[in-house]
């Protein structure tokens, strides 16, 4: 899971998302109604392991714009109706696999839907910041007074704010 380290959010993001898919692996292959075959899993870990930054970028961009509306309720909430109606959807050329992998999740035992729930807590997590960053914060001189704004909008549908906030996470704001 996520720790304090110098890689950039999209890598951390990368390398959370390659140990989710071990888990979910782990997973699997203790259920009995064996909806993913563990070849396809390792299939799908190599393929992340292969993305270039700019790819993994995307894949980070495509689960905030599949997953934003559900951070404040569902997702913080960990409500599994946000698996049993596929709403987890991080790769979107694998729709009809994350399909199968929501199943999986919304089937398997509360000590391993919390497992999971961590990462995509952290997932969010690293959203924001990754949306932050894009951003581009920094202070302005305003009436004599420092100014926290952003230099440009990206994805400017998501209230990063408010999610912050309710996430209680310390953004990080340039120094003038």
């Amino acid at each position: 899971m996520e720790t304090k380290n110098k890689n950039s959010t999209p890598t951390r993001f990368k390398i959370n998302l390659i140990d989710l898919v071990d888990i979910i692996k782990d997973i699997s292959s203790e259920s009995t109604d064996n909806v993913i075959n563990s070849s396809l899993l390792e299939i799908l870990k190599q393929y992340i392991k292969g993305l270039n930054t700019s790819q993994i970028e995307l894949t980070l961009i495509s689960f905030i714009k599949n997953t934003h509306e559900y951070w404040s309720n569902q997702i913080y909430n960990r409500d599994k109706e946000f698996f049993i109606e596929n709403k987890l959807k991080i790769l979107p050329k694998y729709d009809d696999y994350m399909q199968k992998i929501n199943k999986v999740i919304s089937q398997c035992n509360t000590n391993d839907t919390d497992i999971i729930w961590e990462y995509i807590h952290v997932f969010v997590k690293q959203s924001i910041k990754f949306i932050h960053e894009k951003r581009v914060p920094t202070h302005i001189l305003h009436k004599n007074q420092y100014k926290k704004v952003y230099s440009n909008t990206f994805m400017k549908m998501v209230p990063i704010s408010k999610y912050a906030s309710q996430w209680n996470l310390n953004l990080e704001w340039e120094q003038k």
